[in-house]
């Protein structure tokens, strides 16, 4: 157990990850549990432990490392980001542990009788177990190779844990003393070290797969890129057309718009500030398309702006002056995986409308954006907590029969859930395929 502890010291040191300190402190709670133990019966130590000093290291000791190991297989096994409902569990049991430290630490200056103290220990571990078990069997059943090491290590000091105060009840004085009341819960600690150190291995190994897996990914990376720079010329030519439509369409609407502007300007001025105002509005989406469009080409180094930052800029700007806070959040993933110019720009074109909706419409007062990767697709979910609307009668007065427009166009869809009172979600999907330059 000692060596152990210096390999996790030395873990620890390398990696700086807090769930080694966690299984450390396991391993010197239980290493002082058994010295103090065996002193009892070999008196090996200068000073001998007696009394109520005795007591507090006997019971609380041995559930406070098994509640440090219960910390450690948590953080180890990551449960909070990726099984949310077992990290709960686990939190449960790390209260039920604490609550019996306290209550024991409670009851030991009480000096209750040996025999009703011993069935008080045996109930609580025998709870504990309970508790721990569907954990244990949430953790096997995902049939994880590392999981299992280290679940089955757990399942070995649960046993072990559990014979103790079993045997103590069949003997003497309750066992009082006695190596052998330990016996079990050696065995079992000497059990979960070996399953743990062969998980740290199967790890070890898995992690070099895992970099043999991303040098042949960036090998094939780099053929693909060969290939994408034989259809950019292809992918231009589509963003001049794409330009020639929608600035082209801008610009000539901006047109006629001074045309009746200056038929109706002398008789009549309130219909001139109304089509002014319309020209304002055109010729500032105008300087915003063409700045999603250079943005687009250059991939965000033209504004040294990622799609995140982009947006937030935009939150800043169009959501702040009506008190509505926004929280974007798209991850660094993102720019690799989206590299088709006409989809990144179509994108940011509906997302920036989304949020225009949002701050005409929505009366909310929180917005947010955020980016999804699953197996199949790419998902951009806009989301506020407003007043909603019916989708039933959706018009091109909001924008978003042309939002679904663009993103049809690029080979995804567009969903609209909205509830009276509640708020709205517009969710963007687009199939991987379509990500890349070459689709």
């Amino acid at each position: 157990m000692f060596y152990q502890a210096v390999f996790m010291l030395v873990q620890w040191r390398i990696f700086l990850r807090r769930e080694y300190l966690y299984y450390i402190t396991y391993i010197l709670a239980n290493t002082a549990f058994f010295i103090f133990r065996l002193d009892k019966s070999l008196q090996f130590l200068p000073l001998h432990l007696t009394g109520v000093a005795d007591e507090y290291l006997d019971q609380p000791l041995v559930i406070f490392a098994f509640l440090m190991y219960i910390r450690f297989g948590s953080y180890f096994l990551q449960l909070r980001e990726t099984q949310q409902r077992v990290y709960i569990a686990a939190k449960r049991l790390e209260l039920f542990f604490i609550g019996f430290i306290i209550l024991k630490c409670i009851l030991i200056p009480i000096h209750l009788p040996k025999l009703v103290s011993a069935y008080f220990y045996l109930a609580a571990v025998l709870l504990l177990t309970i508790l721990a078990l569907p954990v244990i069997i949430r953790l096997l059943r995902q049939k994880n190779l590392l999981n299992n090491f280290l679940v089955m290590g757990a399942l070995c000091i649960t046993v072990g844990g559990v014979m103790g105060p079993i045997v103590a009840l069949f003997l003497p004085n309750m066992g009082d003393g006695k190596v052998i009341v330990h016996l079990g819960l050696e065995i079992g600690i000497l059990l979960e070290l070996l399953l743990l150190n062969t998980g740290l291995v199967i790890k070890g190994k898995l992690a070099q797969q895992r970099i043999i897996n991303s040098q042949e990914y960036l090998i094939k990376q780099m053929q693909q890129t060969n290939m994408l720079k034989e259809k950019l010329d292809g992918l231009q030519e589509k963003l001049s057309s794409d330009l020639h439509d929608d600035v082209g369409a801008s610009l000539s609407s901006i047109q006629l718009y001074v045309e009746v502007i200056e038929k109706v300007i002398d008789k009549n001025t309130l219909r001139a500030k109304e089509l002014l105002a319309q020209v304002k509005t055109n010729a500032r989406d105008v300087i915003g398309n063409m700045g999603d469009i250079v943005w687009a080409l250059n991939n965000g180094k033209a504004y040294n702006t990622s799609f995140e930052d982009r947006l937030k800029n935009h939150c800043y700007e169009l959501l702040a002056p009506k008190d509505i806070s926004c929280f974007v959040e798209i991850p660094d993933w993102f720019h690799t995986r989206v590299s088709n110019i006409s989809v990144l720009r179509n994108l940011m074109m509906v997302t920036k409308e989304g949020l225009n909706n949002i701050a005409k419409y929505s009366q909310a007062s929180h917005c947010e954006v955020q980016a999804i990767l699953t197996d199949t697709q790419l998902m951009i979910r806009i989301t506020d907590d407003g007043i909603g609307f019916d989708t039933t009668k959706i018009n091109n007065g909001n924008g978003l029969r042309n939002m679904r427009q663009r993103i049809e166009a690029i080979g995804g869809q567009l969903m609209i859930d909205s509830i009276k009172e509640e708020g709205t979600t517009i969710g963007i999907m687009v199939p991987l395929p379509h990500l890349s330059q070459g689709s």
